[in-house]
């Protein structure tokens, strides 16, 4: 059998795209776990946290949890997913 060695950043790509889906089914609460969950990766890998930021911000439009629920909110929830431990 082959060994396969995953990357922290495939993890990341990954755990992104998944972030969109998740939360088009369950909106602000996904969107609450997913800010967490991509914070504390971008927590571990710095340079892509501006990606992060930027991707939970489409996730929030294409979701409108922006309009719904203001920018404010939003905001207050991509901080807290990135000060995640």
């Amino acid at each position: 059998m082959k060994h396969v060695t995953i990357t922290e950043t495939d993890d990341i790509t990954a755990a992104m795209r998944d972030a969109g889906r998740n939360v088009a089914l369950a909106k602000l609460s996904q969107f609450e776990i997913e800010a967490a969950l991509l914070g504390g990766m971008a927590q571990r890998n710095p340079h892509r946290k501006q990606e992060v930021i930027d991707r939970l911000y489409e996730i929030a439009t294409a979701n409108s949890l922006l309009t719904t629920h203001g920018g404010a909110l939003i905001e207050d929830l991509i901080a807290v997913g990135l000060e995640a431990r």
